[in-house]
């Protein structure tokens, strides 16, 4: 009796041992089944769009913004700024005055150069009427005579002087040229302006134009 009631219990043993190993093996493949799952239900892109990626990637630029109109601008007069009427980020239009310089030397050069004038311009008048000429004939006299009677006085020069101060004067007041955006500006109150550097710089923002550099890597076909 002790025999047979042996053999059941190595039954039991065998067949525990036998199914260990494949209980084993099923639950580790129930969880690779799990693992991947998620890639099973992904789906991948069509070949038009990886493509596309690909292309970006292989693809690179760079650039920046600019303006077309940009405009520097300078003061033609070499005297004192004592109004500053701009800084970076003003907005401008033409014509607007951006700086005023001192105009005393200007203003004194002028005088002086109109005084200069009025006094060649009446020696013009006495050579002209001690030849025998009135002023109210002025149509009358030879071009000859006219040209002898200028050059005497000094008609030509201070004439020419006075046309330049009067230029001179009306630059006293450094205007805009175009409509925008200051920026750069270099200058403060109280400046002595230099004719080779500009007060600032002035650009339009509503003619902008993109500057922009492309290339391809390595290894595009």
């Amino acid at each position: 009796m002790k025999r047979l009631s042996f053999i059941p219990y190595c039954v039991i043993c065998i067949v525990l041992a036998s199914c260990g190993p494949r209980a084993a093996v099923r639950s580790e493949e129930y969880a690779l089944q799990e693992q991947s799952a998620p890639l099973q239900n992904t789906k991948l892109p069509d070949r038009d769009d990886a493509t596309s990626h690909s292309d970006i990637a292989r693809t690179v630029s760079k650039g920046r913004i600019e303006s077309v109109t940009d405009v520097a601008v300078y003061s033609q007069m070499q005297e004192q700024i004592v109004v500053l009427n701009i800084k970076d980020g003003s907005i401008v239009r033409k014509g607007d005055v951006i700086v005023e310089l001192n105009d005393e030397n200007l203003m004194n050069q002028l005088v002086q150069a109109r005084n200069a004038f009025e006094q060649a311009e009446f020696m013009y008048h006495e050579i002209l009427v001690g030849q025998g000429y009135s002023i109210e004939e002025m149509d009358k006299v030879p071009e000859y005579v006219l040209k002898i009677s200028k050059v005497k006085s000094g008609y030509n020069t201070n004439e020419a002087s006075l046309s330049q101060a009067e230029r001179n004067y009306a630059k006293r007041n450094v205007t805009a040229p175009i409509s925008g955006t200051v920026t750069d500006v270099s200058v403060h109150q109280f400046d002595l302006p230099q004719s080779t550097a500009p007060l600032c710089r002035i650009f339009d923002p509503r003619n902008m134009k993109l500057s922009s550099t492309y290339w391809r890597m390595k290894g595009e076909g």
